[in-house]
């Protein structure tokens, strides 16, 4: 990644970070953006995020009805020629890990 993309793709993270504190209501705490993947031509990014809670179909529907908003502010807030248009994406490496780790548990359990 170019020095460039891999800034605008950290300032983009922080960003976002703020504005989901400020706007996803309760949601916000259990959310957290991971990384930013910028195109090279800085046209698109996706955010990368995790959600620890029971509410992930809630927090899916709040940012799909929000991110016009956020996307919006982002464009006020960014002082660049063109902000990369933003779409979310669940990272599903926390759950895997935890589903993982129960395994190797039950596993140690057996053995014993």
């Amino acid at each position: 990644m170019r020095e460039r993309t891999r800034r605008i793709s950290e300032l983009i993270k922080t960003e976002i970070s703020n504005i989901a504190l400020r706007d996803l209501g309760e949601h916000a705490g259990f959310f957290t953006i991971l990384a930013v993947d910028t195109d090279g031509d800085l046209k698109h990014a996706i955010i990368w995020y995790s959600y620890i809670g029971d509410d992930l179909d809630v927090l899916q529907e709040e940012l799909k009805r929000k991110v016009g908003y956020i996307q919006h502010t982002l464009n006020k807030r960014l002082s660049l020629k063109y902000v990369p248009k933003i779409s979310f994406r669940y990272d599903k490496s926390a759950e895997y890990a935890q589903e993982i780790s129960h395994l190797f548990e039950e596993i140690k359990n057996e053995e014993r």
